[in-house]
């Protein structure tokens, strides 16, 4: 149910350090003497909790799989939290993958580095 570093990595770097609903940057450089601010969250789709929004959706085992996480400012984390209806999985999913597909065309390399080996 935790998150792996794995998912975790692929998550942040799929969504290219930004909210998939309203592109906010999620981390901010630091200014001297301190450290980057984070503003993002690793959101659940399907809540762990119980009563969480759109809970009991999915087994528990794929809970903190990448499949099931979203990247979201702390605004809209907790937009998508209050207004389960208006936000389905159906509607995360979509919004995920439509973001994913943005990132890659604003950041991706269109020539793939080659692999090592």
């Amino acid at each position: 149910m935790t998150i792996s570093d794995h998912d975790r990595k692929v998550l942040w770097a799929r969504a290219h350090n930004a909210c998939v609903i309203c592109k906010r940057r999620l981390v901010h450089d630091a200014a001297p003497g301190d450290r980057e601010s984070i503003v993002g969250d690793e959101a659940h789709k399907v809540a762990r909790k119980p009563a969480g929004a759109r809970a009991r959706l999915r087994p528990d085992a794929e809970l903190g799989s990448y499949d099931n996480l979203i990247l979201l400012c702390k605004v809209d984390h907790q937009v998508v939290d209050d207004q389960p209806s208006a936000y389905p999985v159906e509607r995360l999913q979509r919004i995920k993958a439509d973001h994913e597909r943005w990132a890659d065309e604003q950041h991706g390399d269109p020539d793939p580095l080659p692999r090592c080996g």
